[in-house]
């Protein structure tokens, strides 16, 4: 609330908690469990599905697989086909086969009991290691899920409430620092049933709320359509070429037309869709040059993953074959020279610069269980999302690609994913001297010696640059690869500038369905997008 002190803050806090205990007494953890192995792959298995539904298949698992031990020595086949309901099945049982194997291994098939070595578990974050501390062995531990971030975020229970960029470390740092350890762990169940059942992503029901006297944000939902979590980000780049529009000096301006301005404006492609698709929440538009397109789907996950919107509809476009945007290429020396069907040449000793391309392409992100429930295909999951700046010039990328290295490693972690046991890599590789050679730098530190390494496609050969839009071009070019089995070739490649990473040189099968893309652009813009094509 505005003007409201810390001390008040906390006040208030305690004493809509106490009403929350009032109206949900009792609770318990609402996953099905024996043991802390039973637990611990139980909470693995509700990522991005319902406790219902993890709840319905592990009276199977678990009576197949009752130990560490037996879930190590499973069939990854036959675990998949007892977890396939609950979607993202591939993924679910590598994980918690692979975690089986490191409890054997490394601690005897017993579970962990603290943070440090749960947490070095493979795909084992901070809110499933407090899910288990605090229900299986009684360790005090605040699990933060996205309806513990919507309901802290709509009761101002943070100082971050207005933002999207906070991380469930630091609301479960602010909000522990507020209750005693003995609380955590029922305020964390309290604070979840209360989101699942009142304060609910969508259409919350305010009316039914107890704690609607003291709500800050009740109004919003009480004046506002429900609709309001439908939200669209649109990555553009720079305007269209207009010096050929009537009317501009030196031409009579008298003959210009009243709607022109709508072709400088940035936020002008977010707004036309918006009012297609009638949507009354955030329309944001991201641009930040050749890293836009990820930029854009990286943000939108993030609200789906922190509970900030239901839908998010990604588009991204770009058209740069104009005369205008060409002679700008031209002088900033990013342009193939190279004879028609010769370039753009990414990665090769011989590169001489890119070939401008234009297009769009549009994604609708969403939660799994939003996904089910109205019968839409998912076509990929988004693992992890990382970001970055270089600081530097403003046209070419830091030489070593240190800071694009950031967003990197910030979009493996973030999925827990190593760099060397990645399967595929779309990268940038605009075909110019100095981005691909920071690029190629970039990776040879990220894979050292270690053996190994994902295989390197570079769409940019096949399409051209699609500048803002090429994140997006390109995740969609390798869900259309995903699908036909294969994957293509780098076009023009001759002399790889880096023998260490295993460009793709003539057409072959995914080694795995999880991969990166990533995109650089002038400005120091840097992102990566961690990205499973088989869900």
């Amino acid at each position: 609330m505005a003007g409201e002190s810390r001390k008040a803050r906390i006040t208030r806090m305690h004493r809509q908690y106490e009403t929350l205990c009032e109206f949900i007494p009792t609770v318990k953890c609402q996953l099905d469990f024996h043991t802390p192995f039973e637990l611990l792959v139980a909470t693995i298995l509700s990522a991005q599905t319902t406790d219902k539904r993890v709840n319905s298949i592990t009276p199977e698992l678990f009576g197949t697989y009752p130990t560490a031990a037996a879930l190590a020595d499973a069939r990854l086949e036959d675990v998949e086909s007892i977890i396939r309901p609950l979607g993202f099945y591939h993924v679910k049982a590598e994980h918690i086969i692979a975690v089986a194997r490191q409890i054997v291994e490394r601690f005897g098939g017993q579970i962990p009991q603290t943070m440090e070595e749960l947490t070095s578990l493979p795909g084992v974050g901070r809110k499933t290691a407090n899910v288990v501390l605090g229900n299986a062995f009684r360790v005090p531990g605040f699990p933060v899920d996205t309806h513990v971030i919507r309901v802290t975020g709509r009761l101002h229970w943070r100082d971050d409430w207005m933002k999207t960029s906070t991380t469930p470390e630091r609301i479960e740092q602010e909000i522990t620092g507020c209750f005693p350890e003995s609380e955590w762990t029922d305020l964390s169940h309290r604070l979840i049933i209360f989101g699942r059942n009142i304060c609910t992503s969508r259409s919350p029901e305010c009316e039914n709320c107890p704690l609607l006297p003291t709500c800050p944000s009740a109004g919003e939902f009480l004046e506002i359509a429900a609709d309001w979590e439908s939200q669209i980000i649109a990555a553009v780049g720079p305007m269209l070429d207009v010096t050929g529009e009537p009317g501009l000096p030196p031409q009579d301006t008298a003959t210009l037309g009243a709607l022109w301005l709508l072709r400088w404006l940035p936020n002008t492609a977010a707004g036309a869709l918006a009012r297609f698709a009638r949507c009354h929440g955030e329309a944001l538009t991201v641009n930040a040059a050749c890293a836009s397109a990820l930029q854009a789907l990286g943000e939108g996950w993030r609200r789906i993953r922190f509970g900030l919107a239901d839908a998010v509809l990604v588009a991204a476009g770009d058209s740069r074959l104009s005369l205008g945007g060409l002679l700008g290429y031209h002088k900033a020396r990013a342009l193939s020279l190279c004879a028609p069907g010769t370039g753009p040449r990414p990665f090769d000793m011989g590169r001489g610069g890119f070939v401008p391309g234009e297009g769009g392409a549009a994604f609708v992100l969403e939660s799994l269980s939003s996904a089910q429930a109205r019968g839409a295909h998912v076509h990929a999951e988004i693992l992890g999302y990382g970001a970055s700046v270089d600081a530097e010039s403003l046209t070419a990328p830091e030489a070593r690609g240190t800071w694009a290295e950031l967003a990197v490693r910030g979009a493996l972690e973030e999925a827990g994913l190593d760099a060397a046991g990645l399967g595929w890599l779309s990268a940038h590789g605009t075909g110019t001297q100095l981005n691909d050679q920071a690029e190629s730098l970039l990776w040879e530190r990220l894979l050292g010696d270690v053996p190994g390494g994902p295989a390197v496609m570079a769409f940019k050969s096949w399409l051209g640059h699609g500048s803002s839009a090429c994140g997006a071009l390109e995740l969609y070019c390798a869900l259309a690869a995903w699908r036909d089995g294969r994957m293509p070739p780098v076009r023009h490649l001759e002399r790889p500038c880096s023998p260490r990473l295993d460009f793709v040189r003539e057409p072959r099968p995914f080694p795995s369905s999880r991969g990166l893309l990533e995109n650089f652009g002038f400005g120091g813009q840097n992102a990566a997008l961690a990205v499973d094509l088989r869900p």
